[in-house]
């Protein structure tokens, strides 16, 4: 099946982009870490944050909903309408930004003194505020390619984005410019990603050959489907973000710097997902338009059997090295982050997994149920997180964000059930979480310690999980030889 092709071939290609993202994007955070202060280093993550959450105001909704109208009439062949989408996007978002950063100029002063706490941060935030200009021009390129389907391109977007910041901190340090050198790449950094993927997007979709039809139309329909969009980014904002939110303003940047060591070592395992999320969308809007379910049914059952049985032992072992983690990458200074760190770990199975949910369920056209879960459960999060953190901290905030995330998941798979027929078979979760737990049991009843233990008790823990899903055939060997010869030797799934 080309599809099934398709959606393997660019789902690599994306995770392998996002695994060379990530370790660019782990390398900018540790030069970070260890070349300022742990108060600097909570500042820039605060700062990011706060501007990160009002992204919804900046976009509208109209960056996801630009990707789906782009698939729908890219798949009816009306390409005037096509055009109609981006520039609307890029119309409303460079309106909206402009008004955005007219009110931080304006506020900065006053959030320096009632939110940051922290000399020098108005300044600061004013300057960071403007790399969001240069980020609204992503709207010419981005939709179309991941519009498009054009993922092998598409693939390079984040590691070069991820390579930039790195790069240019890097440089800017080496000028002693502290503080303002990750500020200064974001700037960089997003004005160099408009001009190098120029080229590309319009070898795609060349917007002078078309003529604009039905705008006010198309534009009402962009903001129809937008703004529930809005209210998810809401809503994945507030779990998100509001942990570092509130300990910002309850703590401070310090416990701020803390939490932003035990949170991206948490999510590093997001690789795994971000080929698969990323091309799920259109590939499921596609699918949808054509009413093939089955095929939506048997992609969702493959996805959530192999992606959990790949993230329970890395997980496991992340938990049981928790602490060498945080030293190996951080230092030893961030270590009081090794308890909100197991934390986040536990959720990360559901976090992945909802995110294939909500993806599926925005595929479906159905925007406007996705942002009423996560805004329910964003709500919830913003209870617990102002409940918990005067009392335990970065602890606090992470118990917060993994509640958020089991919700998250229990509440996505029953709207998914309703929509697709998917089943699964609990032997495939069941006796393989028992045997990571009978392990992790072991690994802290014999306290191993020095990294030449941990590199072999690791590698015989990987050995007798693989000897053990082989044994009670949790893997379908005989699926993924077809699989395989099919990416290999072009020869059909079925």
């Amino acid at each position: 099946m080309a599809q099934t092709k398709k959606i393997i071939g660019d789902g690599l290609y994306i995770t392998v982009g996002s695994i060379v993202a990530f370790l660019f994007s782990y390398i900018f955070r540790v030069i970070l870490a260890r070349s300022l202060s742990i108060e600097e280093y909570g500042l820039f993550y605060s700062v990011l944050t706060f501007l990160s959450f009002f992204l919804f105001f900046i976009y509208l909704g109209l960056d996801r909903a630009s990707i789906y109208y782009i698939v729908k009439y890219k798949t009816a062949e009306r390409f005037g309408q096509v055009k109609s989408v981006i520039l609307s996007t890029i119309l409303f978002q460079l309106i909206s930004v402009s008004v955005f950063i007219l009110l931080v100029f304006l506020f900065s002063d006053f959030l320096e003194v009632n939110y940051f706490q922290v000399e020098n941060a108005g300044f600061l935030l004013k300057l960071f505020s403007i790399f969001l200009f240069f980020n609204v021009f992503e709207a010419i390129n981005v939709p179309i390619l991941y519009g498009f389907q054009k993922m092998k391109t598409f693939a390079f977007y984040q590691p070069i984005q991820s390579f930039s910041y790195l790069i240019f901190t890097f440089f800017f340090l080496s000028f002693s410019l502290g503080i303002y050198s990750p500020i200064f790449a974001y700037l960089l950094t997003h004005l160099l990603l408009v001009l190098i993927f120029l080229p590309f997007s319009q070898k795609v979709f060349p917007l002078w050959k078309h003529k604009v039809v039905d705008f006010k139309k198309t534009t009402f329909k962009l903001f129809s489907y937008g703004i529930p969009v809005i209210f998810i980014s809401i809503g994945s904002r507030l779990i998100l973000q509001t942990d570092t939110m509130v300990l910002t303003k309850m703590t401070s940047v310090v416990e701020v710097g803390l939490y932003q060591a035990a949170l991206p070592i948490a999510t590093l395992f997001t690789f795994l997902n971000a080929g698969i999320v990323t091309v799920l969308f259109p590939l499921f809007t596609e699918l949808w338009q054509k009413k093939e379910i089955e095929m939506i049914t048997i992609y969702l059952s493959h996805i959530y059997k192999y992606l959990y049985l790949l993230l329970l032992p890395l997980v496991t072992l992340a938990i049981v090295f928790s602490s060498e983690l945080i030293v190996l990458i951080f230092g030893k200074e961030y270590l009081l982050a090794n308890n909100a760190l197991i934390i986040l770990l536990l959720s990360v199975v559901f976090n992945l997994l909802s995110a294939i949910n909500f993806q599926s369920i925005s595929a479906f056209g159905k925007p406007t149920l996705v942002s009423k879960i996560i805004f329910g459960v964003a709500l919830f999060n913003i209870i617990f997180n102002i409940v918990l953190i005067p009392k335990w901290g970065i602890s606090g905030a992470a118990l917060s964000t993994s509640f958020s995330y089991l919700l998250l998941f229990v509440v996505s798979y029953i709207y998914i059930k309703k929509h697709v027929r998917i089943k699964l078979c609990f032997k495939n979760y069941i006796s393989p979480l028992l045997f990571c737990l009978l392990f992790l049991f072991l690994f802290l009843k014999l306290g191993v310690v020095g990294y030449l233990e941990i590199i072999i008790s690791s590698l015989l823990f990987l050995t007798a999980y693989t000897i053990f899903v082989l044994l009670f055939k949790l893997v379908d060997w005989k699926e993924m030889k077809r699989l395989f010869l099919m990416l290999i030797k072009n020869k059909p799934l079925i």
